[in-house]
């Protein structure tokens, strides 16, 4: 519902055609990801907060943890040069993939950062989900909850991506 990029559906939309999508299977006996379902926690953090889901990310997350050149959104952070970008394989090269990014996704994937503060980020996660100053985001309960395993699945031993 939000591909190809550049689409005009709203979150409301996303939300509202959520009912007319099917299972393909019963609920928590495979994984099957869905980034639509990323969209709509995202507009729940929204009516909640009263903030965009880039704004509480960037607010409530990345600054606390000490990510300060990631971004809640692609689209802010087009002018910054010292990123990650998606890439595909292209003739046996990796090769950048230049996209228009649709806001209305950014909680399924709208997240831009750099190896520095993705470094922070597992910095913060090995250390209990507590900050460089000290402050714990995340309560023990939910830590371990997160940690554990859902739904057991197979990894690919090879993968388009390789090179």
């Amino acid at each position: 519902m939000f591909f190809p990029e550049g689409g005009n559906l709203t979150v409301n939309d996303i939300v509202h055609n959520v009912r007319y999508l099917k299972p393909e299977n019963p609920f928590r006996t495979t994984l099957d990801y869905n980034n639509i379902m990323f969209i709509v926690a995202g507009e729940v953090i929204h009516r909640v907060s009263g903030l965009s889901w880039a704004d509480f990310i960037e607010q409530r997350i990345m600054k606390p943890v000490g990510m300060n050149s990631s971004f809640g959104s692609y689209n802010r952070a087009k002018a910054v040069s010292n990123k990650i970008e998606a890439h595909a394989p292209v003739d046996g090269k990796a090769i950048a993939v230049p996209h228009d990014w649709n806001e209305t996704a950014n909680a399924a994937g709208g997240i831009m950062s750099n190896i520095k503060d993705m470094t922070t980020w597992a910095e913060f996660l090995l250390n209990g989900f507590t900050t460089k100053d000290g402050k714990k985001l995340v309560s023990d309960k939910n830590i371990q909850q997160l940690w554990s395993l859902q739904i057991p699945s197979g990894v690919a031993m090879k993968n388009p991506y390789d090179l």
